[in-house]
């Protein structure tokens, strides 16, 4: 019942299981197959949009997942000098492909406001507005992927922001972070 899925790594993807997909967010998130049963970690460190794109119809077609946990766009923000427009038509992209998946759910994890990308807090901020908007667009129209958009950028202000949610280098999560 199980696949391998990409090429990096021999992921196994369970059918009808939760794939966590993206950039290092994901790829830290150390403990989330053992929180989530029956899922597979396939993110990858310093993957951007247009890197995780070429991954969907490898996960698409190796596995039949009930939900696809999806981070990306930071790195296309802030390492990789993209704006935010430019950003969440990479995501559209991933989305488009998503969409052949009837009855997939998929949950996108928004951006943070890390302590050592500040200057990119607007940009993050915009990204996120964008897919906020899409998430309300789809659920409008009746897609056939169900988005559900995690505003993890008003959680952390809401907690306060404080360092202790963020790893020594100010931009991945620490462990408190994560939960």
């Amino acid at each position: 019942f199980v696949s391998p899925i990409c090429k990096k790594k021999n992921y196994v993807v369970p059918k009808k299981g939760v794939v966590f997909l993206g950039d290092s967010d994901i790829d830290y998130w150390v403990n989330s197959t053992v929180k989530v049963p029956d899922s597979v970690n396939i993110g990858i460190g310093g993957a951007t949009c247009e890197g995780v794109l070429p991954l969907v119809p490898d996960v698409l077609k190796h596995s039949d997942p009930s939900t696809i946990v999806l981070v990306c766009g930071e790195n296309d923000m802030d390492g990789g000098g993209r704006t935010p427009e430019v950003t969440y038509g990479r995501f559209e992209k991933i989305m488009a492909k998503l969409e052949a998946s009837s009855g997939l759910r998929v949950v996108m994890l928004g951006t943070k406001p890390e302590p050592e990308s500040r200057n990119k807090a607007d940009d993050f901020k915009s990204y996120d507005r964008m897919i906020r908007e899409y998430a309300i667009k789809n659920a409008a129209g009746g897609g056939n992927v169900h988005l559900t958009f995690i505003d993890v950028h008003l959680a952390f202000l809401e907690m306060g922001n404080n360092r202790n949610l963020y790893a020594d280098d100010g931009v991945h999560m620490s462990p408190k972070g994560y939960a």
